[in-house]
């Protein structure tokens, strides 16, 4: 933080940044804010922009966008997916819709694909026709595709164009392409259809008469707008380029997909999965989001939790004379119900991680228990054995609740485990997002068998006379 405090003017370094902000925001001093933020080093913009309540943030924006627009459209880049559409949602649709015009075709589209359709639909309405139609068409296609990752902003000539008339075009408008792909030019024909790819270092040692058409690779790797971000993944470990080009059917250059682009998509991806197998499932949150839909979305996972986790401890009413008569085994119960849960929920992680690198699908359902079945009963006599010294230590007068206690865990983490791993395979043959449902549906699962274990075989194997 120390690196935040320092970039601030003297007179204001007893107050945190985002207080000062705050207090420029609250004023309505849009010059102040902006010459705070640019004061901010970029790497710590995004904590200090954090640290706002989502309608200051949004008059934020209100107050930088008269001032200096790219500068705000850069700003608003720096935020999450979901942080960034929440505020275009909130801003005026003529003054969201000029910030937008500023801000990266691939950032654009990603915004507003996050947005609520109806709002969404007003903002493209209100760009200018020619970018509008751009939207409408990466829109159409899914995020997770070529067509859904590309850019506009790449650097487009005529296969007939001389070095020369490249090089002059350059020298004219150098700073007007900070945001582009400049490491290749692409070569088009009369109808925009491609030709080949230009390295721009190629101009360097190209005679000034020589044509694009001359200089162009026209072997370099294409891809098609509907080409899977997986497929995507595999291509680019296999060459070294940074971005390529997006042809449509006909031959028409549609635009270029970078490399960063592909692997942020992926990082997202895991993001995503992590929030849902945490029970964030109705989307991604971030705290300065509105309560509202913070709390929509966790309800989303939490009411339905009710049902499931009383349906695991029905179990237990079944079996009210056996825990009256041993009330030791209501001390036991949840510890062997947590410890099974924890074996289980690492059999759905490997398994959702390797549903993601397509080692396995729903048809190694049998393989996969194959393969935990002796791990799993390892592990639960070991975890058992630990688990029935701490029995005998603690409890010594019980007779055979050691035993009961070590047979119950040994039993019910080997059907965990075969849970945990199977459950993840049987929801994507289903068409259901593993991580989405693995993780409760395994927790009501694992309970209702460890009470159920632990119980039946406390009422078989103690004397209660």
């Amino acid at each position: 933080m120390s690196s935040i405090l320092e970039a601030l003017p003297a007179a204001a370094e007893d107050k945190p940044p985002w207080k000062t902000l705050s207090k420029h925001i609250k004023s309505g001093d849009g010059e102040a804010s902006l010459e705070l933020l640019r004061k901010i080093p970029p790497s710590e913009l995004l904590y200090v922009l954090g640290r706002l309540r989502d309608k200051k943030l949004t008059s934020l924006w209100q107050l930088l966008i008269p001032i200096d627009l790219e500068f705000a459209a850069d700003l608003l880049q720096l935020l999450p997916d979901v942080l960034a559409a929440n505020l275009i949602e909130q801003l005026p649709t003529e003054t969201a819709a000029t910030l937008l015009s500023r801000v990266d075709s691939d950032e654009q589209v990603d915004f507003l694909a996050t947005m609520d359709s109806e709002r969404s639909a007003e903002v493209i309405e209100a760009m200018g026709s020619s970018e509008a139609a751009d939207i409408k068409r990466y829109l159409s296609y899914p995020h997770d595709t070529a067509g859904g990752l590309m850019v506009s902003e790449i650097l487009t000539f005529s296969a007939k164009t001389s070095v020369s008339s490249v090089v002059d075009f350059f020298r004219k408008h150098h700073d007007q392409f900070d945001e582009y792909v400049t490491r290749y030019l692409f070569a088009v024909d009369e109808n925009d259809r491609f030709v080949g790819v230009v390295k721009s270092r190629t101009l360097l040692t190209a005679s000034p008469t020589d044509t694009m058409a001359q200089l162009a690779v026209t072997d370099f790797s294409v891809v098609s707008p509907d080409m899977s971000v997986d497929e995507l993944e595999s291509l680019f470990d296999g060459v070294d380029h940074m971005a390529v080009p997006v042809v449509a059917d006909d031959g028409t250059l549609l635009g270029a997909v970078k490399r960063s682009a592909v692997f942020e998509v992926l990082q997202e991806r895991d993001v995503a999965s992590l929030m849902r197998f945490g029970g964030i499932i109705g989307g991604e949150e971030l705290r300065t989001l509105p309560l509202r839909v913070r709390t929509f979305r966790r309800l989303m996972f939490l009411l339905p939790s009710i049902a499931l986790s009383y349906i695991a401890v029905s179990v237990i009413t079944l079996y009210e004379p056996i825990i009256e008569k041993a009330t030791v085994l209501a001390v036991f119960l949840p510890m062997v119900a947590n410890l099974c849960g924890a074996a289980g929920n690492q059999a759905v992680a490997v398994s959702i991680r390797e549903l993601t690198l397509g080692l396995i699908d729903g048809r190694d359902l049998f393989r996969v228990w194959g393969q935990e079945f002796f791990l799993a009963l390892f592990n639960g006599v070991a975890i058992a054995s630990v688990l029935a010294a701490v029995v005998f230590c603690t409890r010594g007068d019980t007779g055979s609740l050691p035993l009961v206690i070590g047979a119950a865990y040994t039993l019910s983490s080997v059907v965990a485990v075969g849970l945990g791993s199977g459950l993840p395979l049987l929801m994507n043959r289903l068409g259901i997002d593993p991580a989405m449902l693995s993780s409760p549906v395994l927790t009501t699962l694992t309970d209702m068998t460890s009470f159920f274990l632990v119980l039946s075989l406390a009422s078989a194997m103690l004397d209660f006379g």
